[in-house]
């Protein structure tokens, strides 16, 4: 049905795959997954991640569980990563971050 792999050093966990199989794509299932791992690791004070934004979905389905672009790395013309993050307790201020810069690196 689902995957989902997080990573903690020190108080930060980096969220490192989520993926559902696309068959149960649009069912919770990632919803659930996310939510299961944030509340798996109550020492956290803040959940890192990168994302593709070639799937359109990605950064929205992000964004609706609290997460935030601090930046977005362009590799190609079509490929740009989004670095999201939110920090535990309700910090993190839903939605992206409009016109955030795009590095190169």
């Amino acid at each position: 049905m689902g995957t989902i792999r997080g990573i903690v050093k020190g108080q930060v966990c980096n969220v490192r795959a989520l993926a559902v199989d696309p068959a149960n794509q649009g069912h919770g299932v990632g919803s659930a997954l996310l939510k299961a791992l944030e509340r798996t690791l109550p020492d956290v004070a803040r959940f890192d991640l990168t994302t593709n934004t070639v799937m359109e979905g990605n950064v929205p389905f992000y964004q609706r569980h609290g997460y935030r672009v601090t930046e977005l790395t362009r590799y190609s013309e079509r490929v740009i990563l989004a670095q999201m993050s939110k920090a535990v307790g309700g910090d993190a201020e839903p939605g992206g971050v409009p016109g955030a810069p795009c590095s190169n690196s």
